[in-house]
């Protein structure tokens, strides 16, 4: 359906659909991974604004320079699997939830993860939107996640600004304020975040950033 619905957008020249469809066939969510594809979905998305879109085209060409294959053989896959730890396993297979919010930096339903190496995962979130009140944020996570053993892990992840669209808000004497330009640039927003993670059970998992603690719990 996302697939369908992407399509559809990306006929009507959506930039953020070329982007997504990009990130689909980098991951090989719901269609057959092929960088190819995605390198062309990214270079569409590059030529309307999406400058987060030249970094992807940039690692993508070297892959393929280097003799990345697109998706693995049946065979490659469950070799993965059984040589995956068995905290990776289980992020992998979780859908992670903050306060009954999807996670954008772990395994959930709007972030998809592909092992990068024997002790990392890389995440992307689709994007999502955020208001604050006078302006509609546009905006996905991408993070890395590092695992130290079989119960503890580390998450790097930053917020990248795809778009800012401003709109007229009413004042306290209920007049019609003019939109202005947003102070809000596009782009990564600050210094990356990190996460210090530990499992607790297959279903939930205990991370802290500085003082402050949380849990994440898996459907």
């Amino acid at each position: 359906m996302a697939l369908k619905l992407l399509n559809a957008a990306a006929k009507q020249n959506v930039p953020s659909a070329y982007y997504q469809l990009a990130n689909m066939f980098e991951l090989g969510t719901g269609v057959p991974q092929d960088l190819h594809q995605s390198i062309y979905w990214y270079k569409k998305a590059e030529k309307s604004g999406y400058y987060l879109a030249s970094a992807k085209i940039e690692r993508l060409s070297k892959r393929l320079e280097n003799g990345a294959v697109n998706r693995p053989s049946s065979a490659q896959v469950e070799s993965n699997k059984k040589s995956n730890s068995p905290l990776m396993n289980t992020l992998l297979r979780g859908r992670w939830l903050k306060r009954k919010s999807a996670v954008g930096y772990l395994p959930s339903n709007i972030a998809n993860c592909a092992k990068d190496s024997a002790t990392t995962l890389r995440c992307i979130s689709t994007s999502q939107e955020r208001s604050t009140g006078s302006e509609i944020i546009t905006f996905n996570t991408e993070s890395v996640v590092t695992i130290k053993n079989n119960r503890l892990f580390d998450i790097t992840y930053s917020n990248n600004v795809l778009d800012v669209s401003v709109h007229a808000v009413e004042n306290g004497d209920g007049q019609i304020v003019a939109p202005t330009s947003s102070r809000i640039k596009k782009g990564k927003q600050g210094k990356k975040r990190r996460l210090s993670c530990a499992l607790k059970n297959k279903k939930t998992i205990s991370c802290s950033k500085g003082a402050s603690s949380f849990n994440l719990v898996s459907q």
